[in-house]
């Protein structure tokens, strides 16, 4: 039985979810998920949740060679084709690092080994607003020095809020902006 990975590194917004289901239910699967040895996903949690209680077929490899997944149904110009290949992007484009949990399992250095940067930026969508979400046609991002993100952990604690987005709207409002 595959679980979902509890300290999963991305957010999957409702918008993000709608786009990997309508993918599956009108192109099938794209692209494999990733398990580790207890059936804890480790990548494709957002398509695995999306998939429900459709089939699954295990693979069974030790990473010394690459599975492919070859769609017998579609050649390279069906349409459907360049669809799934369209929307399999778009549907990373709309989900989001929980910068909280990789902080739990990474240390700085870690992540600079990977070109993985989440110092000197905090990205913060409205988890539970999704008319507000429709609004916003991509996730806010701000770049920051490393001493500024410092003072926006200090804010954070000072007005005991975890919400970027709701710290930075007050902190607009309070500077009527």
């Amino acid at each position: 039985m595959i679980k979902q990975d509890p300290k999963n590194y991305r957010k999957h917004s409702d918008k993000n979810k709608r786009v990997i289901k309508k993918s599956l239910d009108e192109l099938g699967a794209g692209r494999s998920i990733l398990t580790d040895a207890d059936d804890c996903i480790i990548a494709g949690n957002g398509v695995a949740e999306q998939w429900g209680d459709r089939p699954v077929k295990v693979i069974e490899t030790d990473g010394t060679e690459l599975i492919v997944v070859k769609r017998t149904d579609i050649t390279t110009d069906d349409k459907k084709r360049k669809e799934l290949a369209l929307v399999d992007n778009h549907a990373s484009d709309t989900s989001d690092f929980d910068f909280d949990i990789i902080n739990d399992d990474f240390e700085k250095e870690e992540l600079d080994k990977w070109g993985i940067d989440n110092s000197g930026y905090f990205q913060q969508q409205l988890q539970n607003d999704t008319e507000q979400q429709e609004k916003m046609p991509y996730p806010v991002t701000i770049v920051v020095t490393e001493n500024d993100y410092c003072k926006w952990l200090k804010l954070k604690e000072k007005y005991r809020e975890t919400n970027d987005l709701k710290l930075f709207l007050r902190v607009l409002k309070e500077i009527n902006i």
